[in-house]
Order: C-alpha cells, then sequence, then structure tokens
C-alpha cells in the first residue's frame, strides 16, 4: 500500500495517506529502483505521494521509508523562502538527525545542495549512479539527470543508516 504526505492549502497539520510500506528492502539497488519507479510524479510542494506530487524533500522521504520498511517522517512545515534564513537550516538539521554523513558518495546515497554559500541547505537528491542523480524539481517534477551545474552546488553527502 502506497504511504504518503501532503499538506494542502490552509492545512497546518499533515494528513496521512495509507498506512505503510511493510518489510525493509535494505539494499542501494532495491533503493534506487524504488526511486527511478517515482519518475514522473509531478511536483507538489510538500508532498510525498508516488504518481500524484511531490517535492526534493517528499521524494527521499518516501524511498527511505520505503527501503527501511518504517512510516514517513513528518516534516515540519516550510515555505519556499525557507533557504534564505540559515538559522534555520531545516534540510541540514533533518539530514544530521535521519541521515549519516559519507565522504565518498556511492549511487543509493543522498546529495544535499545550496543554492548559495550563505544559505540554508536547499535541495536533496538520491545518487542513481555515476554522476546521475534522482530528484524533484519544478515544474518537471521528480526526473534522473546527470550531476552537471548542481555538482558545484553539494553542501553534504550522506548515507541512508540500515541500506548496505
Amino acid at each position: 500500500m502506497v504511504f504518503g504526505w501532503c499538506c494542502g492549502a490552509g492545512v497546518a497539520g499533515l494528513r496521512l495517506l495509507g498506512i505503510g510500506y511493510g518489510a525493509a528492502v535494505t539494499t542501494r539497488a532495491a533503493l534506487i529502483t524504488e526511486a527511478r519507479s517515482w519518475v514522473g510524479t509531478p511536483f507538489v510542494a510538500r508532498a510525498a505521494v508516488k504518481g500524484a506530487g511531490c517535492d526534493c524533500v517528499g521524494l527521499l522521504n518516501a524511498c527511505r521509508a520505503y527501503a527501511l520498511g518504517k512510516p514517513l517522517e513528518a516534516m515540519p512545515p516550510y515555505s519556499w523562502d525557507f533557504a534564505a534564513n540559515p538559522d534555520q537550516d531545516r534540510i541540514r538539521d533533518t539530514a544530521a538527525r535521519l541521515l549519516v554523513p559519507v565522504a565518498t558518495p556511492q549511487p543509493g546515497d543522498v546529495l544535499i545542495f545550496r543554492w548559495r554559500t550563505c544559505e540554508a541547505w536547499s535541495h536533496a537528491a538520491l545518487i542513481s549512479g555515476d554522476g546521475v542523480m534522482i530528484h524533484a524539481i519544478p515544474p518537471r517534477g521528480v526526473v534522473e539527470t546527470h550531476f552537471g551545474g548542481w555538482a558545484d552546488r553539494i553542501a553534504g553527502t550522506f548515507a541512508i543508516p540500515g541500506i548496505d
């Protein structure tokens, strides 16, 4: 059963959809396969529903939940301008809580980006191959692309604990 969350306009809390993924898969290959199954999902800010909509955080949250066989993490509300306030770096704080920093990332690991060095971490992606990542960006939605110009914006690289 699909498990997702979304925050509609005027909704202060999270609306939960479904009950969870079930058994953990725990391999990088299965995690990447799951992320690829999201390609084509439209971009919807603060959502994580395969085929219906997600943003970059929702995509990684859902893939992490799938791989670990756990429910989605409730994400704090955020606005489009959150990156302009580095004192409230929600992506960095969430990564520190749920992920493990790695020096040499490999497929199945997470990349975190910032638009400018003075800003908070503002984007996330899953490495799917050599120089290739899966991420959700407006207006394209979930895509698998080469790092390209994103490479110089990488602020952190992380592994998902429990994934081999």
